[in-house]
């Protein structure tokens, strides 16, 4: 099948290749490679839209148009001759609209085989389809996603331990050739399409995620465990954009590395613990037994194999729960549920260590610190509000503002439905990130402002699943995030009755790692805290501008 065109533009014969117009839409270093390979083939690469750092460094770099929005490119596109558009790596839809105005043809590099494997993430969904070939694909650019004709298609052989990391590097290899044979076919005007067969199409949506939420079902043959595993192994430096393999013990979800097939079969039911070493479990399934390797918290810290099964008061004979499917399939729906806000939460994990210290870093006491609680305070009612305790975070983010002058506060906030069985089974954190944004010597009206518009994006997207920390490398360099108290100071709103003067040391059970301020519903605010003396200090002062909410400007509105 010849290559299409639009009726107005001119056959790609009368146009020299030193002559062509490109467009690449992207990142990461396959982009790089592809735009590299353009500008050797004689073509000009006229504009960028990168996806993501590498690619618009490298524009940067070679002193190209870098554009940044969809509607950006659509503009500039209109008002330039582009022959060719290139999407490579690209996690954006284009328009249609954007597509008609390309002279002679746009094309998308695909991961996987077509049409079996269309959306996302298709190196993951065929390993743990049990495959053993897969391809990658460049095909035209059409609607709906990956559906267009196929130019280019290159087989990728699978291996029994290959992971998603290198299956990964195979395509990126085989896409690297493929990309160079296109442009080949395309200088000798021998290119051939494909159309693809839609009655063999499946679709894996962005948003994703694997069968039982990732949690490592005994009851399943050890090949499948084992492919769980690999198709979830994304390497220590790449993002894995889907979930971690879990194992659930003692009512807690566990990460774990690898699950390694065994030829012995011990006959015990599945789930029946066979073996405990310092780096593995042997673990029996519904076929042979496995080896269970790369113990850790969901946020990565690492775990010793038999010092874990000691805490856990397992020994050789335990039985290990065998969960149900509507168990598992709790935990993946929520983790589907939740999978939209991922990003948002990356970005404001990644700030997490951007502001200043409010307090001193803690003196070792050589064991628990002593926590201490003020009394119940009733702030002055000096505005109108559906919600008080809105009104007394709106005084808090006031108070931290003007006694260390930060334009950014960043808190920890409680979340409930993390305590719930989907919210334990799918690993959701039970703190997050609660941040405010606000003009310096902003008044009081601001601080309301911030503090709603803050609120209203906590009720959007909730909560994260607490693997995220281990999951995404930028994370990864902050040890905060992988402790039990990120955040020096936080925030939990009490919906309960209140006894007035509870004075009482409290165990440490906080939100903040050194202060958590609760809130109740009437607007009553105490602190819980790290009882040392500088610490002390800082909270009185702080308690004494929250109960002089008038001195607030504009607090009076």
């Amino acid at each position: 099948m010849p290559l299409p065109h639009p009726s107005h533009a001119d056959p790609l014969r009368t146009v020299d290749p030193g002559k062509q117009q490109c467009v690449v839409v992207g990142g990461g270093t396959l982009a790089v490679s592809c735009c590299e390979q353009l500008l050797a083939s004689g073509r000009v690469v006229a504009a960028l839209l990168p996806t993501d750092a590498a690619l618009h460094a490298w524009g940067e770099r070679e002193h190209i148009v870098r554009l940044d929005s969809i509607a950006s490119l659509s503009e500039w596109v209109r008002d330039h001759p582009v022959h060719w558009l290139f999407s490579v790596s690209n996690p954006l839809i284009l328009p249609s609209t954007l597509v008609d105005d390309i002279g002679c043809g746009a094309f998308n590099y695909h991961d996987g085989p077509l049409p079996k494997y269309a959306g996302s993430h298709a190196t993951s969904w065929a390993l743990l389809s049990g495959e053993t070939e897969h391809a990658i694909c460049w095909h035209c650019l059409s609607f709906p996603v990956d559906a267009g004709h196929i130019a280019i298609r290159r087989k990728v052989p699978i291996e029994a331990r290959d992971t998603a990391l290198s299956l990964n590097l195979k395509c990126y290899q085989a896409a690297r050739d493929g990309f160079a044979e296109l442009l080949s076919r395309l200088d000798s005007n021998a290119l051939t399409l494909e159309p693809q067969d839609m009655a063999q199409r499946s679709f894996y949506a962005k948003w994703r995620r694997p069968e039982s939420g990732a949690h490592l079902r005994w009851s399943m043959p050890a090949h499948a465990l084992s492919a769980l595993a690999r198709a979830l192994d994304f390497g220590d430096h790449y993002p894995n954009p889907l979930t971690s393999p879990k194992l659930w013990v003692a009512n807690t979800a566990f990460a774990i590395r690898q699950v390694h097939p065994l030829r012995q079969c011990s006959g015990k039911p599945p789930g029946t613990l066979i073996g405990i070493a310092s780096d593995a479990w042997q673990v029996t399934t519904g076929s042979t037994d496995v080896l269970v390797r790369g113990f850790s918290s969901l946020e990565g810290v690492p775990y010793v194999a038999n010092e874990l099964a000691d805490a856990l008061a397992l020994g050789r004979g335990s039985s290990l729960p065998v969960l149900t499917q509507e168990e598992t399939e709790l935990a993946r729906s929520t983790l589907e549920t939740l999978a939209p806000s991922e990003a948002f939460w990356r970005e404001h994990l990644a700030r997490s260590g951007a502001g200043r210290l409010i307090f001193p870093s803690p003196r070792d006491h050589g064991g628990q610190r002593a926590r201490a609680t003020t009394d119940w305070f009733s702030p002055h009612p000096v505005m109108r509000c559906e919600d008080p305790a809105v009104v007394t975070l709106s005084t808090f983010l006031g108070c931290i503002q003007l006694e260390f002058n930060q334009s950014c506060v960043q808190v920890g906030w409680r979340i409930d439905e993390a305590a719930t069985l989907s919210g334990r089974m799918a690993g959701l954190a039970e703190i997050v990130p609660l941040e405010f944004q606000v003009e310096r010597r902003s008044d009081f009206r601001c601080h309301h402002q911030s503090v709603t518009r803050a609120l209203g994006l906590m009720k959007q997207h909730r909560t994260h699943p607490r693997d995220i920390v281990s999951r995404y490398p930028e994370l990864k360099t902050m040890p905060a995030l992988r402790t039990q108290h990120p955040w020096e100071i936080g925030i939990s709103l009490v919906r309960s009755n209140i006894g007035s003067t509870n004075h009482t040391l409290t165990p440490t059970c906080g939100v903040g790692r050194v202060a958590t301020l609760e809130i109740g519903e009437e607007g009553r605010f105490r602190w819980i805290y790290d009882a040392q003396q500088d610490n002390r200090d800082i909270i009185e002062r702080l308690n004494g501008r929250m109960k002089d909410r008038g001195s607030f400007p504009g607090s009076d509105f």
